[in-house]
């Protein structure tokens, strides 16, 4: 990525690009995200309290979600964490939900978002600054007072408040950063994602993994399996009950969650209630693997007898493979016994669920639909 920075003359633009030099944890990303974010939406006066919450926000489908690291002692992550099962929210909620939670009088909360306002706040300019380091040894107060005698900052800071302190946006910058937003949003990004790519090597699809979750089009994949029906009776995964045409649900094995895609051949039917409680977890692998190879073995057999079903598997495909040698290894070989084809299939899996295990996906089984 090109990093020249458009210039203006009166602003230290130099300096701005070089504020993601020295971070040793992820909330000068978020805190200046939100900051591009805010100044977009025309807001000259942001207290921290709306910035933080935006943070956590933004930050909250990667941690909950995706189960992606921020850092071995990240203070956002930590935060994130701390909020599991003690709120309401879940790991897919929309962002003005997050944001309306965190909104509350909950001291926990409160003590929890004060932690991320001590340093990210004054350190996002420091490239900008003259300051030593005697200086941001010294308390809040004393700190927004030299700050604020600098020039050309992007903000200067009102009388502290704690959470309620707020930022006023200096003019030129806030031009300068709607005339580029398009640029300095992918430069947040692309350091973003480099520092994700860092903490979390062996994990696919991090770029997807800075939004919330999309919805996803499973329609195709429902239509094949559907047809399969017509032909062969199958049996659910989970629970070895005879599937019905009127109540199918495609299931990511490995949940979407983390392989951020849709490859056939971690998709497989299920019953809309059993999904549902599965969720976003990792089926336990002795127990659930061995079927799910019967499942997917019997569909190969039937579109190696059907061509009408190996129409249909070929117009799907085209949407679900990403990968064209795992298409023919696993579905357009002809011959594979049951073995050699759960060997294919252990070799595409297997690899990608053991480091979803290493991510934190917890294991699952099925009891009954509880």
């Amino acid at each position: 990525m090109n990093h020249t920075f458009p210039c203006d003359n009166r602003l230290k633009i130099n300096e701005l690009s070089r504020i993601f030099d020295k971070k040793t944890e992820s909330y000068k990303l978020f805190w200046f995200g939100s900051l591009l974010s805010n100044i977009l939406n025309g807001k000259t006066i942001i207290s921290f309290n709306e910035l933080i919450n935006d943070m956590i926000a933004t930050a909250w489908y990667m941690v909950s979600e995706y189960h992606l690291n921020l850092g071995p002692s990240d203070t956002m992550e930590k935060l994130i964490l701390s909020l599991d099962g003690i709120t309401p929210l879940k790991p897919s909620d929309s962002k003005d939900n997050i944001i309306s939670y965190l909104n509350c009088n909950d001291n926990f909360i409160l003590e929890k978002k004060k932690m991320l306002i001590n340093e990210v706040p004054y350190r996002l300019q420091s490239t900008m600054l003259t300051l030593n380091d005697s200086d941001w040894k010294k308390g809040s107060k004393a700190r927004i007072e030299m700050i604020n005698k600098h020039e050309g900052l992007i903000y200067k800071f009102g009388p502290y408040d704690g959470l309620n302190t707020k930022i006023y946006i200096n003019e030129s910058w806030s031009n300068y950063i709607k005339d580029n937003y398009s640029f300095l949003e992918g430069w947040y990004k692309y350091n973003l994602i480099n520092y994700l790519q860092k903490r979390n090597p062996a994990v696919p699809g991090i770029p997807d993994k800075l939004e919330p979750p999309r919805e996803r089009n499973l329609t195709k994949v429902s239509l094949f399996w559907k047809e399969c029906l017509k032909h062969k009776n199958f049996r659910e995964i989970y629970n070895n009950q005879i599937l019905s045409l009127d109540d199918i649900s495609i299931d990511h094995f490995i949940p979407w969650s983390y392989t951020v895609s849709d490859e056939f051949w971690n998709l497989h039917p299920t019953t809309k209630s059993i999904n549902s409680n599965k969720g976003n977890s990792l089926p336990v692998w002795n127990r659930y693997f061995p079927p799910l190879c019967d499942i997917e073995y019997n569909s190969y057999l039937l579109i190696h007898k059907n061509k009408q079903l190996m129409d249909v598997f070929l117009k799907t495909s085209k949407e679900h493979f990403s990968s064209l040698e795992v298409k023919e290894t696993l579905y357009l070989k002809k011959g594979h016994s049951k073995q050699s084809f759960s060997n294919a299939l252990e070799q595409v899996l297997g690899p990608q669920y053991l480091a979803a295990v290493g991510c934190g996906y917890k294991q699952w089984e099925y009891d009954n639909g509880i």
